[in-house]
């Protein structure tokens, strides 16, 4: 039940919204109907009742159950539809309210049950629905109830319109009205509580998808530049005092922008999607990062690695991507890729992304599909400095 409560809510379309109200509001109705039944057969009960006013209320709740429920019914064929639906919403928000308003008018409003669920009723309403729709309705039901509390101080209507004197006990109410006052607590408050932790789990699950996303390449689903910069200098400050080696590798695909020119950019993607999988099999353990800096260069993070390390994994890199292929209208191709590779001790960030550049450049000005690589160490007077 839950996980369909959550898709309702993560898909946030109108018509899964209705449903979901519809769904929450039923314990509640079929609470106070099968209550009522109860109170009308009962005769300690019906003596302290005005019973044309309960019969009234139960029309009233039937009548909602049944617009409702065929609303829903409508709705479920329509269940994936996107579709903006302004005025189903406001009949679904307008029948709940129009039930939560005649309630607390028939059996008390002024006590803290009541008051709670209306509450939390207009808390839960103004998450699912639409704020236009919700401040109509609320006009309306507030408008509904100022006109009973005005009524009621001038004499014209009883404070609770379904209640006569023998729900009295010597100036207390007697234990059945008691609990009607506090059933729209009982059962309204699980509901609500139910959906605003769902709503605020749904939020810190956005916050954590909006940071996934700031960090996230949109083509080949790897670290982006920023995540890369920021791990890479938490990796040097760590350095520091573990004195344990740190490798970095900045790959560049060769010839891409022919690939691009002579292919289209569609096999350019692909040659880029393939490079991201083929680095991401490469990597050894979690700690390791590969990242897309930019265009078609790449790089990746190897702490607690040293040169050799780090030229090995470039070597797994070189030969799974000879056996990688790819085709575009009957022709294939081979993709190679130049690096260069660093391990660095004491230099601080934009020095090691230098080196590694040279490094890289080396490469390509040497041939292509090659690695060069080298180490940088501060002398001992600057690193700490560094």
């Amino acid at each position: 039940m839950r996980q369909v409560i959550e898709r309702l809510l993560i898909e946030s379309h109108a018509t899964g919204r209705c449903l979901l109200a519809i769904a929450i509001v039923q314990p509640f109705l079929w609470a106070y109907l099968l209550t009522h039944a109860w109170a009308l057969g009962s005769p300690e009960v019906r003596a302290g009742l005005h019973v044309e006013v309960v019969w009234a209320l139960q029309a009233v709740l039937l009548g909602a159950e049944a617009l409702l429920l065929g609303t829903a019914a409508w709705l479920w064929p329509q269940r994936q539809s996107t579709a903006r639906r302004p005025g189903v919403e406001f009949l679904v928000a307008l029948v709940i309210g129009v039930v939560y308003t005649a309630i607390p008018i028939a059996a008390g409003i002024f006590t803290a049950g009541p008051m709670m669920a209306l509450l939390g009723v207009v808390v839960v309403g103004m998450l699912l629905f639409e704020w236009r729709v919700m401040l109509t309705v609320i006009l309306l039901c507030g408008s509904a109830l100022l006109a009973y509390f005005v009524a009621m101080l001038a004499g014209a209507l009883p404070y609770a319109m379904a209640i006569t004197p023998q729900a009295f006990d010597q100036g207390h109410a007697r234990w059945w009205w008691a609990h009607w006052q506090s059933m729209v607590l009982y059962v309204g408050t699980p509901s609500v509580l139910l959906i605003v932790m769902l709503l605020f789990a749904r939020h810190d699950a956005l916050h954590r998808r909006l940071r996934q996303l700031s960090i996230t390449d949109g083509l080949t689903r790897l670290s982006n530049r920023r995540h890369f910069m920021d791990r890479l200098q938490e990796e040097l400050l760590r350095q520091r005092h573990s004195r344990q080696p740190l490798s970095v590798v900045l790959i560049d695909a060769d010839h891409f922008k022919h690939i691009n020119d002579r292919y289209g950019h569609a096999m350019g993607d692909q040659v880029l999607t393939t490079l991201a999988g083929v680095l991401t099999q490469c990597l050894r353990v979690p700690g390791d990062l590969v990242a897309r800096l930019g265009g078609e260069e790449f790089g990746v993070l190897l702490p607690d690695t040293s040169l050799a390390e780090a030229e090995a994994v470039c070597r797994r890199l070189q030969q799974q991507l000879k056996d990688a292929r790819f085709s575009s209208a009957g022709a294939s191709l081979i993709v190679t890729v130049s690096m260069g590779a660093v391990q660095c001790l004491g230099v601080d960030a934009q020095a090691l992304l230098r080196q590694a550049d040279a490094n890289l450049y080396r490469a390509k000005a040497a041939g292509r599909d090659r690695t060069e690589s080298s180490v940088l160490e501060a002398p001992i007077g600057e690193e700490a400095l560094a």
